[in-house]
């Protein structure tokens, strides 16, 4: 059965662990628990801005 995983952060993390492990990873900074069910039910559209800048990934 395929996992969806929200998360709830205040700062960026490392979650490669977690994003291996399921088929869908949501990372929700400072949403809402209705604004989540929303986005993955299709009601509402994922938009925003993180609120701090991302650097790339390495591998």
């Amino acid at each position: 059965m395929p996992t969806i995983v929200a998360l709830h952060l205040e700062r960026p993390a490392v979650i490669s662990e977690t994003a291996d492990r399921c088929a869908a990873l949501l990372a929700a900074y400072g949403a809402g628990d209705r604004a989540l069910l929303d986005v993955l039910f299709g009601r509402s559209a994922p938009e925003g801005t993180l609120p701090f800048q991302r650097t790339p990934s390495r591998p």
